[in-house]
């Protein structure tokens, strides 16, 4: 019964019993039927040598047996420890985990089938573009041979590997590099000199209206005083009217007067001095702006000198694309100059050129009555 377990398991031992006994087999036929007489003859030398070792729940055998393959006679050596454990809850667990990873295995298989099969068509579609080799990498060496996951593996990396290297030489790739490359320099050149023309402005708009501000301020002020020092002269009279007071002593309106000339004179220095620093502002501004757009034309020099020689590197690849174009021009006799002589004036059946087609059609006779 072990030696049945051992290689058919538990459960399938207990439905055989349950049939040899109806029979009227014994177990060492069990046993023949599952492993084979000479197997079975040889574990049997073996459990009474005693090699055969039970501790607790678990059966440990040791086993050396030879296996046929091929039906041709040769044997393999096999040395192997096989630990088996008795509880059938065990057995049902591994017999499923041995069905499922055949399913896997299966469905695998076919996975990578259709993958090398759509990868085939990519590569019949795409061949000689972009490769001056014209070997199709999507080719599969290895048809018909067992598949593992290492040859999954190894197929898409190299399907991979391919793709890179026309996608670096293709047409799109090679605009795509040159995009990335130009952006990285806009965002190291032109962002920044774009950054500073906005502080500039900011600056220098902020400078001047607060200027102006100030300076219309200052004006209204001026205006002011300068309004009522006019008409407090008009109400303090002639300049004699003072030698003529009895006390000797200057009138208010005269005072007022003095007082509100000091204050046009303060005025009047401010204004001049503000508006004086406006004009010279908006002067230094305009007149000579030049200094402060040097930084931003040296950015941009520094942009173009370094965008123009990368572009000229990434751009030199496109040699490859045109290769090949031309190939494909020889291989299929297309004209560099277009067909639009042909869609304008061609007659359609010259112009065709998809597969030749075979119309046949159905005569019918008609019989006169």
């Amino acid at each position: 019964r072990s030696i049945s377990e051992r290689a058919m398991g538990p459960q399938d031992v207990d439905a055989i019993l349950e049939e040899q006994e109806s029979a009227g087999d014994d177990a060492r036929s069990i046993s023949e039927r599952a492993i084979g007489p000479q197997d079975v003859d040889a574990v049997l030398e073996e459990q009474e040598s005693g090699e055969d070792v039970v501790k607790g729940d678990e059966r440990v055998c040791i086993v050396d047996c030879d296996e046929m393959v091929d039906g041709c006679g040769a044997m393999d050596e096999v040395d192997g420890l096989t630990h088996q454990s008795n509880d059938a809850d065990e057995d049902a667990r591994k017999a499923a985990e041995a069905a499922s990873e055949k399913s896997s295995n299966s469905s695998e298989n076919e996975d990578l089938e259709m993958a090398e099969q759509a990868t085939d068509r990519i590569g019949v579609q795409f061949k000689g573009i972009g490769d001056s080799t014209n070997v199709d990498p999507f080719v599969s060496q290895t048809r018909g041979e067992d598949r593992t996951h290492s040859n999954v593996s190894n197929a898409f990396s190299r399907r991979d590997a391919c793709n890179d290297t026309e996608q670096r030489t293709s047409y799109a790739a090679v605009h795509e590099e040159a995009f990335l490359a130009a952006s990285n320099e806009i965002d190291r050149y032109l962002l920044s000199a774009v950054q500073y023309i906005e502080e500039w402005d900011r600056i220098v708009n902020t400078r001047i209206q607060g200027r102006i501000i100030e300076c219309r301020r200052l004006k209204s002020n001026l205006c002011r005083y300068e309004h009522k020092v006019t008409v407090l002269q008009a109400k303090a009279g002639v300049v004699e009217s003072f030698a003529a007071s009895p006390t000797g002593r200057r009138p208010k309106a005269h005072q007022r007067l003095q007082r509100n000339e000091l204050k046009l004179s303060g005025a009047r220095e401010a204004y001049d001095s503000y508006s004086e620093g406006l004009f010279l502002l908006v002067e230094e501004i305009t007149e000579r702006g030049w200094m402060d757009f040097f930084p931003v034309l040296l950015k941009v020099s520094r942009f173009d000198v370094r965008h123009s020689s990368a572009n000229a590197s990434i751009m030199s690849r496109l040699s490859g694309v045109v290769d090949a174009l031309d190939d494909i021009r020889e291989r299929h006799e297309l004209c560099a100059s277009g067909r639009l002589d042909s869609l304008r004036n061609g007659r359609p059946e010259e112009l065709f050129s998809g597969p030749k087609r075979v119309n046949h059609r159905v005569r019918r006779v008609v019989h006169d009555a």
